[in-house]
C-alpha cells in the first residue's frame, strides 16, 4: 500500500540533516555556513511541526549536530580529485534485471586517478568500530549496486569504487566538572577509507547474484499475493524498531492494534528518489 509511519525516526532524521550539510559543502559552501544554514532550516521545521513526536525528533537531531559541530569545523577531505563533483545527490534509475529498476541517489560522484568513485557520507552510531564497518562493507549491496549503475551511466571512465567518509556520532567535547574537559581526537571522530570495487571480480558477481535472488523472491511473493492473496511471513526481527526498545508501527498492524490505512499513524510513502524534469 506504499505506506510509511507518520512518526519520524531519529537515525533517519539526523542522517538526512548531515547529508544536506555535506551536499552543500560539496557544492562549495563552507562547512560553517552549511551547518548554520541547515541547522536554522531544521529548527524552523521543528517549530512548524504539528506532530509532537516529530518535533522532538528534529530537535534531538539538531542537538546531535551541535555535539558534532566543533569537530565538523576541523573536518578535511583527504581525497584528491581531478573532478571533485561529477554530480551531487542526483537520483538514477538502472535496470537491474528485466522488468526491475534499481533506484538510488549517490551522495557525490567524482573522478580520482582517472577512475569513477562514489563518495559515501555516513554517520555511524557512537559505538560502531570504523574497521569493522569498512570490513563488512566489502559485501554491501548498496555500494556494489550503485557502482554497477554508475559504471553504466559513465561508461567513459574506469571503475574505482567507494570512498567512505565516516563520522561517528560522538560528543566532541565532554565537560567533566568545572575545570576538566575531554576532547575526542580527530581519528575518533572521522575516517576516510577507499574501497575498490571490481565489476569483473567473483565477489561483485556474487553480491549482484544475491541481490537478484532477493528480488526474484520478492517478485514471487508479489505474484502469490496477486493470484491467491497470500501474505508472506513478516520480518520478525524488525518488531522492536530501530533500537529494539519500542514496538514498531508495523508490528502494531500485525497484532491488530492499528490499521495501515489509518492516517493517524501512517502516510503515503515519500519518494526520495524522484527525478526532476531537469534530470
Amino acid at each position: 500500500m506504499n505506506r510509511e509511519p507518520l512518526n519520524a525516526s531519529l537515525p533517519l532524521t539526523f542522517g538526512s540533516l548531515i547529508h544536506r550539510v555535506f551536499e552543500d559543502t560539496s557544492k562549495g559552501l563552507s562547512m560553517k555556513d552549511s551547518i548554520a544554514c541547515h541547522r536554522a532550516a531544521a529548527y524552523s521545521m521543528a517549530m512548524n511541526e504539528l506532530n509532537p513526536h516529530n518535533m522532538t525528533v528534529v530537535l534531538k537531531a539538531i542537538e546531535t549536530l551541535d555535539d558534532l559541530t566543533e569537530a565538523l569545523l576541523l573536518w578535511k577531505d583527504t581525497y584528491t580529485f581531478e573532478i571533485p563533483c561529477l554530480e551531487v545527490e542526483v537520483p538514477f534509475e538502472f535496470e537491474l534485471m528485466p522488468g526491475v529498476l534499481l533506484r538510488g541517489r549517490p551522495d557525490r560522484v567524482g573522478i580520482m586517478d582517472g577512475m569513477l568513485w562514489h563518495v559515501q557520507h555516513k554517520a555511524l552510531a557512537a559505538g560502531t568500530h570504523f574497521g569493522i564497518y569498512t570490513d563488512l562493507a566489502q559485501r554491501s549491496y548498496h555500494e556494489h549496486s550503485y557502482m554497477e549503475a554508475l559504471a553504466w551511466k559513465y561508461p567513459q571512465y574506469r571503475v574505482g569504487g567507494t570512498l567512505f567518509d565516516l563520522i561517528r556520532k560522538l560528543k566532541y567535547r565532554t565537560y567533566v566538572g568545572k575545570r576538566n574537559e575531554k576532547v575526542k581526537t580527530y581519528e575518533e571522530m572521522f575516517m576516510q577509507f577507499p574501497m575498490s570495487i571490481s565489476l569483473d571480480s567473483p565477489l561483485h558477481e556474487h553480491v549482484m547474484t544475491s541481490i537478484c535472488q532477493h528480488v526474484t523472491g520478492m517478485q514471487r511473493q508479489r505474484e502469490m499475493w496477486n493470484v491467491v492473496r497470500h501474505v508472506p511471513a513478516p520480518n520478525e526481527a524488525a518488531n522492536g524498531g530501530y533500537f529494539h526498545n519500542k514496538p514498531d508501527e508495523y508490528f502494531k498492524v500485525l497484532t491488530g492494534q492499528i490499521q495501515l490505512d489509518d492516517d493517524r499513524y501512517f502516510r503515503a510513502r515519500v519518494d526520495t528518489y524522484a527525478q526532476s524534469e531537469e534530470e
